[in-house]
């Protein structure tokens, strides 16, 4: 004891310092002994990527597209590259979907005040990453002296599309297209061709396929 007390009153920095260590080790090792060997290990959450996160499958629908295409969505992707807007963005997950989505292709000249373009576009979502539930191909009129050579080339678009999609064209949808709506249905697949509501003259057509159970 009097050699305890002399170092504590000789070097008090050391010896608390020291004291403490051992106190450390000591509870330490009572922690470990107390532990069972076989207590579970908690693994760390793994930290997400927003923007490009993939659903859990067990929580997607056991479901395919009735249109072969559809169901092979980075193909499709390929397909409708070469329908004249250019190509396509790759299939990928963002804002709670899966989409992919092409450029758009300007027509004539822009608006004098806005030097906005009319255009073209067409892009594909889905909801699942194993099959794509829509095609769309939008046409905005910003110049109204475009107006009728961009419905020429968005027909063309369209034609093309369906050609790619290896389904039939509706012959009904062509001469509808800048002068009303247009629906179309089949057992596999429903077609829709709107005008949308807005400040601009826009259209866009819709192509969904029905699906089935795997």
């Amino acid at each position: 004891m009097n050699i305890f007390n002399k170092y504590r009153t000789t070097y008090p920095v050391l010896f608390y310092t020291l004291a403490t260590t051992l106190l450390f080790v000591l509870v330490s090792g009572i922690l470990s002994a107390v532990r069972p060997a076989d207590a579970p290990v908690v693994a760390a959450a793994p930290q997400e990527t927003p923007g490009y996160l993939l659903p859990d499958p067990a929580t997607q629908p056991a479901q395919v597209s009735r249109v072969k295409l559809f169901n092979e969505p980075m193909k499709l992707q390929r397909k409708l590259s070469d329908i004249g807007v250019g190509r396509l963005s790759a299939w990928h997950y963002s804002e709670e979907q899966y989409s992919s989505m092409s450029d758009e292709l300007n027509i004539g000249s822009p608006t004098p005040n806005t030097e906005l373009y009319t255009s073209i576009m067409c892009y594909v979502t889905g909801d699942q990453s194993e099959y794509a539930d829509q095609v769309s191909i939008g046409l905005d009129i910003f110049n109204a002296s475009n107006r009728q050579y961009a419905l020429g080339e968005y027909k063309k678009v369209v034609s093309k599309a369906f050609t790619q999609l290896g389904i039939p064209k509706p012959r009904a949808l062509v001469g509808s297209i800048g002068k009303k709506n247009f629906k179309y249905e089949t057992a596999d697949y429903s077609i829709a061709f709107t005008k949308e509501a807005g400040n601009i003259e826009s259209y866009k057509l819709r192509i969904v396929p029905n699906t089935r159970k795997k």
